[in-house]
C-alpha cells in the first residue's frame, strides 16, 4: 500500500450502519425525500466491514461514528457494539435513538426532556466522545422540514431563535458537564451565541463546504470562528478551493479545520472539469443531486476528499496537513494516539498566535 496522507488520520463524520430499502428490486426510482422518509421505519445493520476495508485502503486510522441527523432509525447501541469490537478504529458520539424509535412507532410522544434524559444516560456510561450528529431540539432535529411531505410539514414544530437557544443550551449543558464535544450543523447567530456561552465545549460544524454553494457557507462560518476558538469546521466534503477560504483566514486556518466526510451517507460526487460550479472556482463537489436520486452504490468519499488534500500540498506544510487530518480531531475528541509530539504544539506562533 502507498503512504498514508498524514501521521494519524481521523474522519470525524462516519455512519457505519445501513438500511436495506431495496428500491431496485421493487422497481422504484426513489427521490432523496422518499429514501429518508422510509429509513425511520426500518431496522439498520452493521456496515463496518465495508468501512474497515475502505479505511485500510485509504489509510484512515480512526473514524468517529454517529447516529442522528437525517438518518432516523439508526441504533446508537449498535455503534457502541461496533466500537467495542474495534476499539482502536472507532469512537462514538451519542444520540437518543431508543427514544426516537419509540416516538416513530407511536409508543411515546416526543419531548425535548425525553431526548435529554436518554442523551445523559448514554453520556454517563463514559463510552461516548461527544453528542451528535446534531442536537435533538425537535422531533425532526435540524432537518424536520427538509424532506417532509406537505402534510408532515404542517405538523413540524417551528421554534423561534430564543426557543431554539433555550433547547440547545440543555444539550450544551450536558456536553460541558461531561466534558465532551458537540457535532452539529449549527450556523450564524445561534452558533456564535452558543460558542460564546460554552467556550470549553468544542463545537464541530458538520458538512461545512458541502455542495455547489459551499464557499458562501464557509465564508459565513469563518466570521463566527474568527471570534471563537472552540468552533471547528468539518471540511471533508469541501473542494480544495473551498478549503482555501478558511485556510487563508488568519483567525481560522489549519488549527480550526477537521476532516469529516459523512462516509456512509447517500451523496453523489459531482464533477464538471474546466467549468466552475455556479461560476465559482470549484469544479467538483459532494451533494445530493435531486434529479438523480440516491446513488445505488457506496460513494467513494475518501478517494475524492484525500485528493482535495493532495491539491493543497503546494501551499501547506505536512505539519499543517497533519493537524487537519487528525491532530485537531485527536484533541477535540480526546483520542489515543500512538506517540506524543506528533503534531505542532501551541508554541508555534505561526499557527497558534
Amino acid at each position: 500500500m502507498g503512504r498514508y496522507a498524514g501521521r494519524f488520520v481521523v474522519d470525524t463524520h462516519v455512519h457505519v450502519q445501513r438500511a436495506s430499502l431495496k428500491f431496485k428490486e421493487r422497481g422504484v426510482k426513489p427521490s432523496i425525500g422518499q429514501m429518508y422518509a422510509q429509513v425511520a421505519e426500518l431496522d439498520w445493520w452493521d456496515n463496518s466491514a465495508r468501512c474497515l476495508y475502505d479505511m485500510d485502503r485509504y489509510g484512515i486510522d480512526v473514524c468517529i461514528i454517529m447516529c442522528g441527523g437525517l438518518s432516523r432509525g439508526m441504533d446508537n447501541d449498535l455503534d457502541v457494539s461496533i466500537a467495542l469490537q474495534h476499539p482502536d478504529r472507532f469512537a462514538v458520539l451519542c444520540y437518543p435513538t431508543a427514544f426516537e424509535k419509540q416516538c416513530t412507532r407511536g409508543e411515546a410522544k416526543w419531548s425535548v426532556q425525553g431526548a435529554l434524559q436518554e442523551t445523559e444516560q448514554r453520556l454517563k456510561t463514559g463510552r461516548y466522545k461527544g453528542i451528535g450528529q446534531g442536537l435533538p431540539i425537535t422531533e425532526g432535529a435540524a432537518y424536520g422540514r427538509r424532506w417532509a411531505t406537505r402534510e408532515e410539514k404542517k405538523k413540524v414544530e417551528l421554534l423561534s431563535m430564543a426557543e431554539s437557544l433555550d433547547r440547545y443550551r440543555l444539550f450544551m449543558d450536558l456536553a460541558e458537564k461531561y466534558q465532551v464535544a458537540v457535532a452539529a450543523s449549527l450556523e450564524g447567530e445561534i452558533l456564535a451565541q452558543l460558542a460564546a456561552e460554552y467556550p470549553a465545549v468544542p463545537m464541530v460544524v458538520q458538512l461545512a463546504g458541502r455542495g455547489a454553494g459551499g464557499r458562501r457557507k464557509v465564508e459565513e462560518l469563518c466570521d463566527v470562528a474568527t471570534g471563537a476558538d472552540n468552533v471547528y469546521l468539518e471540511m471533508g466534503q469541501a473542494s480544495a478551493e473551498i478549503y482555501e477560504v478558511a485556510l487563508s483566514d488568519p483567525n481560522v486556518g489549519p488549527v480550526q479545520i477537521v476532516h469529516g466526510t459523512d462516509w456512509g451517507a447517500s451523496h453523489h460526487i459531482y464533477s464538471q472539469p474546466g467549468r466552475g460550479l455556479r461560476g465559482g472556482t470549484s469544479t467538483s463537489c459532494v451533494d445530493w443531486i435531486r434529479k438523480w436520486g440516491p446513488p445505488p452504490y457506496q460513494t467513494d468519499y475518501w478517494g475524492w476528499s484525500l485528493h482535495q488534500i493532495d491539491r493543497l500540498r503546494d501551499t501547506l506544510t505536512q505539519d499543517e496537513i497533519n493537524l487537519i487530518l487528525g491532530g485537531n480531531a485527536a484533541r477535540i475528541f480526546k483520542l489515543d494516539v500512538p506517540f506524543t509530539r506528533l503534531f505542532p504544539e501551541e508554541g508555534r506562533p505561526d499557527l497558534w498566535g
